[in-house]
């Protein structure tokens, strides 16, 4: 009788967890699908000023300022693709990838700092059967997240390895590290220690990565870094061609 009422419990929970999901997934989509209007519309407006303001020679105050409402509409743009991606559900377009060659252009395409070091370490060819475009986003928004904890620089390690039926990419920042008490609502919803941002990031990183059938975790001490592991089911290397 005690564990037929602790699985109804464990159910309750679990249909309470995705009702709450699903309420915010609908205004999600509401508040982004109002955003979007407005900001089209404010983009047009800024190109014209930008346009009607090069003709008659800017001062470098309207040039710095027509540059930062583009940044914060560029921003504000972002938030909103993040809100609608959140809202919908997971797609994933699966070919054969070597996650090495992913992990190598996601950091390529990620801005890095100069006072960052990016090592490799043992990182040998690793094949999953996955959707480039969204691991690369996944990877991306770690390696971004490991840069924001690291404001004064230091190094960024990251390290593959094939074990059994998965392989593992482990992600290591010398940041700061995350306080104990935030490490269980990392992956929540709109939960965010940043002065920017929505807190959407690693939520959809770990749709991605679950989508995939793998699994995100996240271990830090404060003062001491954080630790980005993602485990992802392996595929067999493409057969080399018979010769002719």
């Amino acid at each position: 009788m005690q564990e037929r009422t602790r699985e109804l419990e464990k159910t309750h929970s679990l249909l309470v967890e995705a009702e709450r999901l699903a309420a915010i997934g609908r205004m999600a989509t509401q508040v982004a699908h109002d955003l979007r209007n407005p900001l089209t519309t404010m983009k047009t407006g800024l190109y014209y000023i930008r346009e009607a303001a090069s003709t008659k020679g800017q001062d470098d105050r309207t040039s710095q300022t027509i540059r930062s409402m583009e940044a914060a509409m560029g921003h504000a743009s972002r938030i909103v693709d993040q809100l609608l991606e959140f809202s919908r559900s997971m797609e994933v377009k699966r070919s054969r990838l070597r996650l090495d060659a992913v992990l190598s252009d996601a950091v390529k395409t990620s801005p890095i700092p100069a006072n960052v070091e990016v090592v490799f370490k043992g990182v040998p060819p690793m094949y999953v059967e996955g959707d480039a475009f969204k691991l690369i986003k996944v990877f991306q928004n770690v390696i971004s997240n490991s840069i924001d904890a690291m404001p004064e620089g230091g190094k960024l390690q990251i390290s593959g390895e094939a074990s059994g039926r998965h392989v593992v990419v482990r992600i290591l920042d010398t940041g700061r590290g995350i306080p104990k008490k935030d490490l269980p609502k990392l992956f929540e919803p709109f939960f965010t220690t940043k002065a920017k941002g929505m807190g959407l990031g690693l939520t959809i990183s770990r749709r991605i990565v679950e989508a995939h059938g793998g699994t995100m975790d996240i271990s830090s001490k404060e003062g001491e870094g954080t630790v980005v592991v993602i485990t992802l089911p392996a595929s067999a290397p493409p057969k080399e061609k018979d010769p002719l």
